[in-house]
């Protein structure tokens, strides 16, 4: 069971969160778009307060099947996806499969920095093979833990980590604060360079769809945003100036302008 939270009404719109995230990282979208659309913010797979089944791929090829099951059960129709990062590749996958094999069918597409060509740069102490051990260990407390990691995350990711604030801190931390949320993240972490869609399989995707790319991006290459938008059938790009991986968060109201004029 995938839980999402549901705001507005009107065309549906359903948001996927990035790699340590969740949900919460939709809140400002969320307030900008429920009186003119019903969104859905989902937590994917294992993150947030979605849980992990045994067995489950850990891919965003998984997140994928997962997140169209999610469409198909809530029955809505030609909905419009915006991806963040890790949730714009699982976004790109969605709309290379629509249509196919009773997959659904997307209205338009909003792509954040998606992971399209490579995983993003992430340096993080302890790394990840250290994180690991650390959840072996049987008195290990991730609340301790989350708070300091979700800093180090945020900080790496803005253009200016000065405008990361505590609220943002804390918000994520909640989603890396259980074994199994941070089980989810090391092993999503270990496999974004499984890229969903390869890339000679981009231009098949017709769907329109606006990129939106932060020119200081230190985790994924604007370039990558240039060349997503030469590949794709149908796909403009706007750049957005001093701002980093997450746009959605350091740049909002730029990020909110440029989705509400696209819809």
């Amino acid at each position: 069971m995938m839980y999402f939270e549901k705001q507005g009404s009107g065309p549906p719109v359903v948001l996927v969160h990035g790699l340590g995230a969740y949900s919460f990282s939709w809140r400002d979208m969320l307030a900008a778009l429920k009186g003119s659309h019903t969104t859905y913010a989902v937590d994917l797979v294992g993150f947030g307060q979605s849980p992990a089944p045994p067995g489950f791929a850990n891919t965003m090829t998984a997140q994928a099947d997962a997140v169209s099951a999610f469409i198909k059960t809530q029955s809505l129709v030609d909905p419009i996806l915006i991806g963040h990062s890790m949730g714009g590749g699982i976004s790109l996958r969605i709309a290379e499969q629509a249509g196919k094999n009773g997959q659904p069918n997307l209205n338009k597409m909003v792509l954040v920095a998606p992971v399209a060509y490579s995983p993003p740069k992430l340096a993080l102490g302890p790394d990840l093979g250290e994180l690991s051990k650390l959840l072996a260990l049987p008195d290990f407390d991730p609340s301790q833990f989350s708070r300091q990691l979700a800093s180090q995350i945020l900080s790496q990711a803005y253009a200016k980590s000065s405008r990361v604030t505590s609220q943002q801190i804390d918000g994520y931390a909640r989603g890396l604060s259980s074994h199994a949320q941070l089980r989810a993240f090391l092993e999503h972490s270990s496999k974004l360079g499984e890229i969903a869609v390869p890339a000679e399989k981009l231009a098949g995707i017709m769907v329109d769809t606006l990129i939106i790319w932060g020119e200081e991006d230190g985790f994924l290459n604007i370039n990558d945003g240039y060349n997503l938008e030469k590949a794709l059938g149908n796909a403009s790009l706007q750049p957005i100036k001093d701002c980093g991986h997450i746009p959605q968060e350091e740049q909002p109201a730029e990020t909110r302008k440029l989705i509400k004029a696209f819809l």
